[in-house]
């Protein structure tokens, strides 16, 4: 779910800056309605009428306002850049008809005003589509500052996730490894993991534990009672023993203890 957020916020912002590219190609483009519809009108009032220069202004008129057309022009979704684009549109019919009147003898004064309030239009227009590519930038830029900062948190929240994980698989491992080297039935450590953990750096001393006539416990009341005493027996033991002592189970009904003391006296009656 995290990974296709991340993904679908990379693509609206992928395409908002596609999107941002091409609104700077408008904003050339209506300059150079702008420009160039000044040098028809500047041309015509001196008697140098171009033709093709007006065709040039129309051709990039027409594809600011279909998207249709040879200069990869698109319609920007903005409703204050359209208005001002429709007016464009119909301020350059009015100069285009009153080029036409100047071209029979008219006076050229009203083609004046019009180019000038061509100007204007063609100004707002700029105005109005670098303002939607500036909301656009900033949404943008907000878009994809979300998507570091849940990037930012998903892999927080990874690392979290699995360096939690690891140290539980650790503990799970050590208590899986720790229960391997440990009876199954009374939970005392196998000798040869008791000879591994015996490490002693204090005053310690060895216990051999053996229970007299047990057979006779198995004989008279059963293996089962004969393990339940074991068992409740070692737990005691094991309840009992302090930091750096141990128990283990030879075999049978026979233990080992390892056991810090300060005197015999006392070791002896913990036992």
């Amino acid at each position: 779910l995290l990974l296709g957020l991340l993904v679908a916020i990379s693509a609206v912002s992928i395409k908002r800056i596609s999107d941002i590219r091409d609104y700077g190609k408008l904003i050339n483009y209506v300059g150079i309605v702008r420009g160039a519809s000044q040098r028809v009108v500047k041309l015509e009032m001196n008697g140098h009428p171009d033709d093709e220069l007006v065709g040039y202004v129309e051709e990039i008129l027409n594809e600011l306002l279909t998207g249709q057309g040879r200069y990869g022009l698109v319609v920007a979704d903005s409703e204050v850049y359209r208005n001002n684009l429709d007016l464009l549109k119909d301020q350059w019919e009015t100069v285009r008809e009153e080029i036409d009147g100047v071209r029979q003898g008219d006076d050229s004064s009203r083609l004046l005003v019009s180019s000038e309030k061509l100007f204007e239009i063609a100004n707002d227009t700029v105005f109005s589509i670098e303002q939607y590519s500036m909301e656009m930038a900033e949404k943008t830029a907000g878009m994809v500052s979300v998507t570091a900062l849940v990037s930012a948190i998903a892999f927080a929240a990874a690392v979290y996730f699995y360096i939690r994980k690891f140290f539980q698989l650790k503990v799970t491992n050590e208590r899986l490894e720790d229960l391997a080297y440990r009876d199954e039935l009374t939970g005392a450590y196998h000798m040869e993991r008791f000879y591994e953990e015996v490490n002693p750096d204090e005053k310690f001393a060895v216990l051999y534990v053996d229970f007299e006539n047990f057979k006779y416990v198995n004989d008279v009341f059963g293996y089962s009672y004969g393990d339940e005493l074991l068992k409740g027996y070692a737990h005691f033991a094991m309840s009992r023993l302090r930091d750096k002592e141990l128990l283990g189970r030879d075999m049978a009904d026979r233990f080992v203890i390892l056991r810090r003391y300060e005197s015999r006296d006392e070791l002896l009656k913990t036992q």
